[in-house]
């Protein structure tokens, strides 16, 4: 191989030499032989031979530069194309990694896959977070074994619902690891194969605790399991062998304490009032708190739900009436369809207001869109009463069942809660950004603001300032904090 490429590097120089060889032949011929035709005729054919061979070879090694040349200008330019094609899927690979690793690693709703033999295939990390369980003991275990046997008998039907082709939303109070107590809004969404077959189920939780705190009625699906999920309590409540008696207790030794969130504008306005909404908690040993979801439905159950409404109204005037900067900010309370049909809270709430220096501007009470439609006159009668002592009021759960401006004129509000099921779609779902752009458009017509629930993000906030929402309240901007940390600020959005 050695002498094979050695005789290719010196094959243009021995053809040289040869030739000139040849030539010297010839000259040398010519004066030894006194220029003998036949002599010169054979040497000079033989020199013409080998100087036509030498261009020959010497046209084939341009024409193989040449042909390399252009090969090589076409691999560069392939290899640029490439180069370019490998950048760019690598930026989207990049892009798609990011997405991602906020959908595993960063959403705060838990996600999660189940087969259609009901086992998991995927979940992310505050799925994981919140059961307090590792992924090896969740990847391909039954729904059965990771939620628990009660918590598995309240959702089974919801699951094979889901499997059977239907989209499922509901409510429910979950623990948490720790044992922590939390309200979450789950739905179930089929996953279609080919020819319509459903191959599984995907699982969406959102922690909706602050936005339910004081919510009187359960929702429609859990009226209908209501002894299912007030046994469910129990076993998460197991030394409450008299819940009833032991709220009762509660209100008499003032056990519950009051939490708030902030509602802040989407756009920085300096004549901005701070808005809260209240929340109640009740106090348990150690420090412990108990969210109102484990405690609500035995108030309801046993007509309570007026009296825990008072004790919320009492101790807030009392709170806000301490301090004066405490009064240069609303108060939004969740009323429960138990206390709007109370003939006497009306007199109630006037009689608080005449005791503290708050004008009855500074508290709104927030209606749920299923008690204003179910009790309409009651509620427009309580809305009547109050608006006379300067009181304000929302409607929450706007977006999940129809509301006309004839509707809104027969019920005046001064806010309207869009509901954060819709909000949390509206980056990725056109018909529930159209939803939220019409609702908006018909309360600013009529005079209303809105606040937009569940804004979990800064993308959503930027969204709705975009749109021209008034407010916006979620965990992306507050979470529910005691109200004795509290520290109103006026004109900014608070985190």
């Amino acid at each position: 191989m050695k002498l094979r490429s050695a005789y290719k590097s010196l094959s243009p120089f021995l053809a040289a030499f040869g030739t000139l060889v040849l030539l010297t032949m010839l000259l040398g011929t010519m004066y030894l032989t006194a220029g003998d035709l036949g002599w010169v005729t054979f040497l000079s054919g033989v020199l013409a031979a080998s100087i036509l061979a030498m261009t020959s070879r010497a046209s084939r090694a341009e024409w193989v530069v040449r042909r390399r040349t252009v090969q090589l200008f076409a691999s560069r330019e392939k290899l640029a194309k490439e180069t370019i094609l490998r950048a760019r899927a690598d930026e989207a690979l990049s892009l798609v990694k990011t997405s991602v690793h906020y959908l595993d690693q960063e959403m705060p709703a838990m996600l999660a896959y189940v087969n259609a033999d009901l086992c998991f295939q995927y979940h992310n990390r505050a799925f994981r977070t919140f059961r307090g369980v590792r992924s090896d003991k969740i990847d391909g275990r039954h729904l059965r074994e990771v939620v628990g046997t009660s918590a598995y008998a309240d959702i089974e039907e919801s699951a094979k619902q889901a499997l059977s082709g239907s989209t499922v939303r509901f409510e429910g109070t979950q623990k948490a690891a720790g044992n922590t107590l939390f309200r979450l809004s789950t739905q179930f969404l089929p996953h279609f194969g080919e020819g319509g077959k459903v191959l599984g189920f995907f699982s969406m939780q959102t922690d909706i605790t602050a936005s339910k705190d004081l919510a009187a009625i359960p929702a429609p699906r859990e009226k209908a399991r209501k002894g299912a999920a007030h046994a469910s309590v129990t076993e998460e409540l197991p030394d409450w062998d008299d819940p009833a008696g032991r709220i009762r207790e509660a209100l008499a030794n003032d056990e519950f304490c009051l939490y708030c969130q902030s509602i802040v504008p989407t756009a920085l306005v300096s004549s901005a009032l701070p808005f809260y909404e209240v929340l109640i908690r009740l106090k348990e040993e150690e420090q412990n708190m108990i969210l109102p979801g484990s405690f609500l439905p035995f108030a309801e159950e046993h007509g309570m739900l007026p009296s825990l409404d008072r004790w919320v109204v009492r101790h807030l005037l009392n709170w806000a009436s301490s301090k004066p900067d405490r009064q240069k900010a609303i108060f939004s309370i969740n009323t429960s369809a138990a206390t709007i049909g109370d003939s006497e809270f009306p007199s109630f709430v006037r009689e608080q207001l005449s005791l503290y220096p708050l004008n009855g501007i500074r508290i709104c009470f927030e209606l749920t869109m299923i008690d204003a439609s179910t009790h309409q006159v009651e509620v427009v009668n309580f809305i009547h009463q109050l608006k006379q002592d300067g009181c304000l009021f929302a409607l929450s759960g706007i977006g999940t069942a129809p509301v006309t401006a004839e509707f809104l004129k027969r019920v005046p509000v001064d806010y309207l809660k869009i509901s954060g099921d819709i909000v949390l779609n509206i980056l990725r779902d056109p018909l529930e950004l159209e939803r939220i752009i019409e609702i908006n458009r018909m309360a600013h017509t009529m005079g209303i603001g809105t606040i937009a629930e569940f804004v979990e993000d800064d993308q959503t906030l930027i969204k709705l300032r975009d749109l021209k929402v008034d407010l916006a309240q979620g965990f992306g901007i507050s979470r529910p904090r005691p109200l004795d940390e509290l520290t109103p600020s006026r004109g900014r959005l608070i985190s």
